[in-house]
């Protein structure tokens, strides 16, 4: 649920904002500066303004000043920074009736719904009749109504705001309570939201593609704007089948919502980015993305997020081959969806129970559940959806029931005429093909692929011509699959599929390129590995196994990381820079955070300028990665490149500890103590080294002992 609110209307004169006084009390004159920054504020230029006034107010401005920095933040899509001077302003003012208005937008933003309410609470109270200030606590109210799926209290804080609204005479203000009834609509099912992005997702659902596109945001603005365009870029992207243009928008969409702590763009970038990843054929990557996402929203009160991409992890997981994975995100889900009222989940929580139903066989269990989605989707408007998932139900009756087999395959080309998609009879076709191969039925299942194949052709665009190879590569698939080798040619000749069964040949010589690599890496022996395994890279790239691919790229990875392990400093630094960026795009986090670590300590040991700020963020990741022994690696590091006593000491407890206290974590307890001693603080160095004695063996025992007795009282 997107929810945008502009705490405070910018209008009047230079001197005045709507619902505040704005009475700046200063050690010097700096009036010029108050105009200049209201003057950001009314053009827009928040970045500009939220300076200006974060200067003003640390020279001596009040709670007023800090309450239009967070405004401005706010408005840029600094959410750290509105956080920041907004919980600062409370200080100055604990009953500033604004600040503790915008500043339960902030806590809203954030998913801290509870708290937020709290702050709303106070600014009710203190707003003492400003009927435009209380209209906005009520919108505000409505927005973590919302968030947490409860449309019934959203529209009675709603109903309430209108009346005040109108009495203020603030035409924005009405409008805005507008579009948050229309949310509350959407929530209900009764209606698309009015935000873009709603937008954008409601005309995917139909199948509109254009009007999706055409939805989508014109670039500049904000931070927040930024992001959110980017977010509605990769959505459209993805399903007009521009993956790599999608990956690569909404990898950066992540970092900069990262950065500047907008949470709800985090999350929204993340799911987006584990769709892309699940149609890429990356679906460990998906998964991961997903878990991070429910991972940031997890006890939060943005509930309606945590409901979507709770259902999008447990998909993710099915594709990674976690049946049970899938079924406990879906009771997850299922128990969410009893106190988060949306309309869209119950046809998407059907269709999830119909995949993991079809994963355990039960096709009678996976078909009812599939068309109970589907009536759900048709029901909403949501055909496309409806379409796909009535493919499903086409594939698991193919070759087992073929008295209902014609009343689904007509149900889903119905859906896609409605939609007016001309490749509707090459989706049904190829569905109709798995089902048939499935059941055994070769010459079934070969018929219903060629059909999709020559219809597909005969739409004469891209999408026709990717739909017709991907009917084709199915057919090959299942040719290789159920006939034997002295037949298949004959076979391929008979279905005029000779070329894509020499394809096939090519695809089983890669796999056991992959397979020879495999065993190669298992006896260690690395560096033939990694010749192995980039062969079969390259060639299951050239054949667009997008998915067979991304395992022989991890596996190539990881293989190129083990081979530098004992390469000098010098040469692994560049191989474990781009093996931070590869375990980033494979999704692979351990080796991600792993060659992070090896990056920092290269850095360390080359001298390098970033290795204090590399070794601080590789040891951080390592330890909440729960590699406590890489973390503590980091620290001892550390000990040698900090320049004071206190940073060398924190640092060399961090060792100690995350190493269990091994000879690394001994020698940076020992290094301290020394620094310690040099800078006259024997109390410090005798406690230190006291504490590694007991654990020292050989020439470090006598050194720390040395340290013992020279600081001893």
């Amino acid at each position: 649920m997107w929810i945008w609110f502009l705490c405070t209307a910018l209008a009047g004169s230079a001197e005045v904002v709507p619902g505040s006084t704005l009475e700046i009390v200063f050690d010097g004159d700096p009036s010029s500066e108050v105009e200049a920054a209201i003057a950001d504020l009314r053009a827009q230029r928040f970045d500009e303004a939220g300076t200006r006034l974060a200067a003003l107010a640390d020279a001596g401005g009040g709670a007023e000043v800090r309450w239009l920095e967070a405004l401005a933040w706010y408005e840029a899509g600094e959410l750290a920074r509105a956080d920041e001077a907004s919980r600062d302003g409370l200080k100055r003012d604990p009953a500033h009736a604004s600040l503790l208005c915008l500043r339960g937008l902030v806590l809203a933003d954030r998913g801290q719904g509870t708290e937020a309410l709290r702050s709303l609470d106070a600014a009710q109270k203190a707003a003492a009749g400003d009927q435009a200030l209380l209209a906005r606590v009520l919108v505000n109210r409505a927005v973590v109504h919302l968030d947490r799926g409860h449309p019934d209290e959203a529209a009675s804080a709603l109903d309430q705001a209108g009346p005040l609204a109108s009495a203020a005479g603030d035409p924005s203000l009405t409008a805005l309570i507008e579009q948050k009834r229309a949310e509350v609509a959407s929530l209900r099912g009764s209606g698309a939201g009015a935000d873009p992005l709603d937008r954008i997702g409601e005309a995917l659902s139909r199948g509109d593609l254009v009007a999706a596109r055409n939805a989508v945001p014109a670039g500049g603005g904000t931070r927040r704007e930024q992001v959110r365009r980017a977010i509605a870029d990769g959505a459209v992207s993805r399903a007009e089948g521009r993956l790599e243009v999608a990956r690569k928008g909404l990898t950066k969409a992540v970092a900069d919502a990262q950065a500047s702590g907008l949470l709800r763009e985090q999350v929204a970038a993340l799911g987006q980015l584990g769709v892309v990843h699940a149609a890429m054929h990356r679906p460990d990557a998906a998964r991961t993305v997903l878990e991070e996402a429910l991972r940031l929203v997890d006890g939060t009160s943005l509930g309606v997020v945590e409901l979507s991409y709770r259902i999008e992890a447990g998909r993710a997981a099915l594709r990674a081959g976690d049946t049970s994975g899938a079924e406990a995100h879906l009771a997850k889900a299922r128990t969410l969806a009893g106190s988060v009222h949306d309309a869209s989940a119950t046809a998407r929580l059907a269709e999830l129970q119909g995949l993991i139903a079809a994963d355990r066989k039960d096709t009678a269990g996976a078909a009812a559940a599939y068309q109970r989605a589907a009536a759900a989707y048709d029901a909403r408007g949501a055909k496309a959806d409806a379409a796909r998932v009535s493919t499903s139900v086409v594939e698991l009756v193919a070759g087992t029931d073929e008295a209902s087999l014609a009343a689904e395959k007509e149900r889903a080309l119905g859906l896609f005429r409605a939609i007016g998609d001309p490749l509707g009879p090459s989706h049904v076709g190829i569905a109709e093909g798995l089902g048939r191969a499935r059941a055994g039925d070769l010459d079934g299942a070969m018929s219903a692929f060629v059909a999709a194949a020559t219809a597909a052709e005969q739409v004469g665009n891209d999408r026709g011509t990717q739909m017709a190879a991907l009917a084709k590569e199915n057919a090959a698939k299942v040719l290789a699959d159920l006939t034997d080798d002295a037949s298949v040619v004959a076979q391929a000749s008979r279905w005029g599929l000779g070329d894509l069964v020499e394809r096939q040949e090519k695809f089983q010589r890669a796999r056991k390129s992959y397979d020879e690599a495999l065993a190669l890496y298992q006896a260690g022996k690395f560096d033939e590995a990694l010749a192995g395994f980039g062969s079969a890279v390259k060639d299951l790239d050239a054949l667009g196994e997008n998915g067979y691919a991304a395992v022989a790229r991890r596996a190539r990875a990881w293989a190129e990381f083990n081979a530098y392990t004992h390469a000098s400093a010098a040469s692994g630094f560049p191989v474990w820079q781009r093996l931070v960026e590869e375990g980033t795009l494979l999704g692979d986090a351990e080796l991600r955070v792993r060659s992070k670590v090896a990056v920092a300590l290269a850095a360390s040991e080359l001298g390098r300028p970033e290795a204090v700020k590399s070794l601080t963020a590789a040891s951080s990741e390592a330890e909440a990665m729960g590699l406590r022994s890489l973390a503590g690696q980091c620290q001892a590091a550390l000990v040698e490149l900090v320049p004071g006593v206190d940073d060398k000491v924190l640092a060399a407890r961090k060792a100690f500890a995350l190493r269990d206290g091994d000879t690394s974590g001994q020698y940076a307890m020992y290094s301290a103590a020394v620094a310690a001693y040099e800078a006259d603080r024997a109390p410090l160095a005798h406690e230190l080294a006291s504490t590694v004695l007991p654990l020292a063996t050989g020439e470090l025992k006598g050194a720390v002992q040395q340290v013992v007795d020279a600081s001893a009282p």
